[in-house]
């Protein structure tokens, strides 16, 4: 399971915002719901029952209307104007009438009115024809007739009034049942809306307090830590605890130890190096305190080094020329060394022609008998196509018996045949003669393919001993003369070598008198110089003297710092 402590404090407050944004869309949506129900619900009332009243109270007035124009009619026959006018209303009403009953019929209907409108037309149909009657007589001054007609269909009004009544007093009754089904449903989403916000904010503030504790608590833990560090005290270690965690809080913290490591080490360090200062510095005092008696040994030392190179500057004069003379009799040697050299290479060059003479006659006699030798095995491999003629022969032999049973069996068939088989036993008869000849030409063939072969494998035999001849003895006449061409070089090289180390010799020891001349030179311009030297070296050594004394003061002060770095350092634990 995934431990929030592992979750990154980014994550951790864009999973606080998801889930307040999903209880926030859960609201909206939940809201946008209910509305639509109760706006379903009101434009359901409005349409089917407000509408459905309001027309079927208006075809009520209607008929109340047309009734009292019909009433007009009976009660003023005279006013023939007043009449047709009435007759328009009655027309026009009972236009207005069908249009309300036939909307009203286009709406959705429950079965109790769907119930209803078949009694409730059959009803208009029957008042509508005796009111029809009605007029009639009216109009043709029947009144005493109209009015008792009139009252016969008295009943037939009422019912249709009644029913007209009864439908409009159902829908006013379904449009009070949704009204008040609304208001409960409002009510119901009233309380659903203070749950939800309830339960938004109690899971809201709870993850927030979950997750601030859990980004506070290691904080804080780090903030003491730090409060420690700062005091100096560096015996304590960050919490595992808040080490292990996987989000800022955890990396800061393993930062935080890898300080706390960092630091701790160079402190430890620092004291250690404290220490090893404090050591030097002793042991530099001791040994520059050394060294002041040492310089004090020069000085003395140095004036009697003066005295010697002086002497050493008169025997290096009397040993040069002495050595001026030994280098002209070395010249000499080296003179007669150099012509021995030059009639040794003569030789060797003329033994190293002859070497590469001999080479190039065996190249040229090995490469001919390569030649020859391939020339001659491939000869003798094709040869032995010839024992190829053999099996062939051998093959054919075999077809030539195979042929001659065929014709056998070819005549004994044609016999049985009688008078039919004469012609097919004449071809047999043929095909055995051929068979017999062919039989023969094979035998010739199989004769000569033998001398072929013997002579052959005579030719194989004598080309071999001449190749064996070829690769033993000449190849071993050339080894030899080449062995022997090889040793004279050699001989040659070795007169050439030995000439050339004398004579190399006599040049070296030439160039070494030289360098000694040069040498003894040296150390007679070094012993005047040397002279001039410890002249120097006595006022260095004063100089050194000083600089030491200087030394010792910057070690003490070097050993202050170190006191002081030591003080510091005590203030930390670790």
């Amino acid at each position: 399971m995934l431990k929030l402590s592992n979750i990154k404090i980014k994550s951790k407050l864009q999973l606080l915002s998801l889930v307040l944004l999903m209880f926030t869309i859960l609201v909206g949506a939940f809201g946008y719901i209910q509305l639509k129900i109760s706006n379903d619900k009101m434009e359901s009332m409005y349409n089917n029952k407000l509408n459905a009243i309001d027309w079927l109270n208006d075809n009520r007035n209607q008929a109340r209307a047309i009734e009292a124009d019909i009433y007009y009619i009976m009660l003023y026959p005279d006013n023939k104007d007043k009449q047709n006018e009435k007759m328009k209303d009655i027309e026009q009403r009972k236009q207005n009438f069908d249009g309300n009953f036939q909307n009203y019929k286009k709406l959705e209907l429950d079965k109790y009115e769907k119930d209803l409108i078949p009694t409730l037309e059959d009803n208009l149909s029957k008042y509508r024809d005796g009111r029809d009657e009605v007029l009639k007589l009216a109009l043709a001054g029947k009144q005493k007739e109209a009015l008792e007609k009139f009252e016969n269909i008295k009943d037939v009004a009422n019912s249709f009034q009644t029913n007209l009544k009864d439908l409009a007093t159902y829908n006013q009754k379904a449009a009070n049942e949704v009204y008040n089904s609304n208001n409960k449903n409002y009510k119901e989403t009233t309380i659903m809306f203070a749950i939800i916000i309830a339960v938004s904010i109690i899971v809201g503030y709870l993850m927030s307090m979950v997750i601030t504790r859990n980004i506070v608590k290691p904080l804080d833990i780090a903030v003491n830590y730090l409060g420690i560090l700062s005091g100096g005290d560096f015996t304590s270690e960050m919490p595992a605890e808040v080490k292990k965690r996987k989000d800022e809080i955890g990396t800061m913290a393993k930062a935080l130890d890898n300080i706390y490591v960092s630091l701790r080490g160079l402190i430890k360090n620092i004291i250690e190096e404290s220490d090893n200062i404090e050591e030097v510095v002793n042991t530099v005092n001791n040994e520059v305190k050394v060294l002041n008696g040492n310089i004090e040994d020069v000085s003395a030392t140095t004036q009697e080094l003066s005295a010697t190179i002086e002497e050493t500057s008169a025997s290096a004069e009397e040993t040069s020329a002495t050595s001026q003379e030994i280098g002209k009799a070395v010249q000499s040697i080296a003179e007669k060394s150099q012509e021995g050299a030059i009639q040794a290479g003569e030789i060797n060059k003329r033994a190293q022609e002859t070497k590469e003479n001999i080479e190039k006659s065996q190249k040229l006699a090995l490469s001919t008998f390569l030649n020859t030798k391939d020339g001659l095995e491939k000869a003798l491999e094709n040869s032995k196509v010839v024992e190829q003629i053999n099996v062939l022969s051998d093959s054919i032999m075999k077809i030539t018996e195979q042929t001659n049973l065929l014709a056998l069996n070819a005549a004994i068939e044609a016999a049985r045949a009688g008078e039919a088989g004469k012609g097919f036993s004449v071809v047999a008869d043929e095909i055995r003669k051929l068979a017999e000849q062919s039989k023969d030409a094979v035998s010739k063939i199989h004769n000569v393919t033998n001398k072929v072969v013997e002579s052959v494998n005579s030719l194989s035999l004598n080309s071999n001993n001449l190749l064996d001849f070829m690769s033993k003895d000449v190849q071993n006449d050339y080894s030899n003369m080449l062995e022997v061409a090889g040793k004279y070089s050699e001989d040659a090289k070795f007169v050439d070598d030995l000439v050339m180390d004398f004579s190399s010799t006599s040049e070296e020891l030439l160039a070494s008198i030289s360098d000694i001349l040069k040498t003894i030179e040296g150390v007679a311009d070094a012993s005047s110089e040397g002279a001039n030297g410890t002249v120097d070296i006595a006022n260095k050594v004063i100089e050194i003297s000083d600089k030491s004394n200087a030394v010792l003061e910057q070690v003490a002060h070097t050993k202050e710092s170190s006191d002081k770095l030591k003080i510091e350092m005590s203030k930390f634990k670790i």
